[in-house]
């Protein structure tokens, strides 16, 4: 809450503004194979929206005994244990869905608040950050109905938050769509990469081989035959000069970097010193690397010259491969990497496995034209991609001015 108030908006108590109406509490017993979903904390993934593809069902007698807690299109939600406050909406939706215990329901004093608004405040920082001072105060966050007093906000007159709710409802529908589509390129992306990576381009005779059916023309080879492989090292971290000394180091701090193409930032930096007093060695740009550790089976392609820690394999191509088509058949070959990985703590693939790594070998021509392709695909992706994140920030800005009053919309 802010310490001024603008000027014709009120100071509420969230009580005053909406009943807090409680799930019900469905046991192991009652859930069954179908029937109508429930929706749980899990499901209530917050910025409005819920995830209602991996729902617990219970019967269609169930939820007719229980009708109490059936949800309809509109109904406000927001998860009240653990990671409180995440706020979901429920869609237009066919499939009818109940609430279960520690998910509330918030029903909105309509002469005080206007329905469409209600989500934005509730997801708003004057409205989390009283919920995360109120939660630290005890060992398991909860909240409930005693906690609703507690929480106080700055609402502007109805007219006003019928506008706001509306500029920043159609901000959500394109971080939405935006979303939607980046969803629907990246299915069609894996097909594609599927397609290409083990049936080419415009072949119609194929051969039986090793690795499975591939066009006649491709080969079957080692792939330290094509590339010159390589790892890397941790400089001692007790020499400070080792590090930090502008020589880009990949460890698996940058794991989230991975699987995006280029990778051109990385966490920690290593000196000459560093690189001059340990096995590590410098990559130059274009070498393929790949993380054999935590977040096995994750690759990129250096953007300039680095080294690499030695939870990384790198390849460094030859005139006979083309860096681009190793990253996507390393991207496709992931589930591979993922399966043979082995240990309790941290999965690893020993180096004996990337000696003996036999890949589908087309011509370097068509290896290109392959890796083209599919990097059409990326750049659209990173194209949308830029596009959610700038909308998300323009969404963020906005709910900072619109729900303080710091800018006043205009109401006909």
């Amino acid at each position: 809450m802010s310490s001024a108030v603008p000027e014709g908006w009120g100071v509420y108590q969230l009580s005053s503004l909406l009943e807090l109406h409680h799930g019900y509490q469905f046991r192991t017993p009652d859930f069954s194979e179908t029937g109508i979903k429930v929706v749980k904390i899990g499901q209530v993934i917050g910025q409005g929206h819920l995830d209602l593809s991996d729902c617990d069902f219970v019967s269609e007698e169930l939820a007719k005994e229980k009708k109490d807690f059936l949800l309809m299109s509109g109904d406000i939600l927001m998860s009240l244990t653990g990671n409180i406050g995440r706020v979901g909406v429920v869609p237009v939706t066919d499939v009818p869905l109940i609430q279960n215990y520690r998910v509330g329901k918030f029903v909105p004093n309509l002469d005080k608040i206007n329905q469409t608004f209600l989500p934005h405040i509730l997801g708003s920082p004057m409205v989390t950050n009283q919920l995360e001072t109120n939660s630290n105060s005890t060992a398991q966050a909860n909240f409930g109905k005693a906690d609703i007093d507690k929480i106080i906000v700055d609402i502007p007159p109805l007219p006003e938050q019928k506008k706001i709710a509306s500029i920043l409802t159609s901000v959500d529908e394109v971080i939405e769509n935006t979303q939607k589509q980046i969803d629907k390129l990246q299915d069609l992306k894996k097909a594609t990469m599927n397609e290409l990576l083990t049936k080419g381009i415009g072949h119609t005779e194929f051969k039986d081989s090793e690795l499975g059916r591939i066009p006649a023309s491709w080969e079957v080879l080692l792939l330290d035959s094509v590339t010159q492989r390589g790892s890397g090292h941790t400089p001692s971290k007790q020499e400070l000069s080792y590090w930090n000394g502008g020589i880009k180091w990949v460890s698996l701090a940058d794991t989230f970097r991975l699987d995006n193409g280029l990778i051109y930032e990385t966490d920690k930096e290593i000196s000459d010193e560093g690189l001059a007093n340990s096995s590590a060695v410098l990559h130059p740009a274009g070498t393929v690397v790949l993380s054999r550790d935590a977040g096995v089976g994750k690759s990129a392609v250096l953007n300039e010259e680095m080294a690499v820690s030695q939870h990384f394999i790198g390849w460094r191509c030859d005139e006979r491969m083309d860096s681009w088509f190793l990253y996507y058949l390393l991207q496709l070959l992931k589930p591979v990497f993922e399966n043979i990985a082995v240990g309790s703590t941290i999965k690893t693939i020993g180096l004996d496995f990337f000696k003996k790594l036999k890949i589908t070998y087309p011509p370097r021509v068509e290896q290109k034209d392959i890796s083209e392709r599919l990097k059409s695909f990326d750049e659209h992706l990173r194209s949308l991609k830029s596009k959610l994140n700038k909308t998300k920030s323009l969404k963020k800005s906005l709910m900072q001015d619109l729900l303080t009053g710091k800018v006043r919309v205009m109401v006909n």
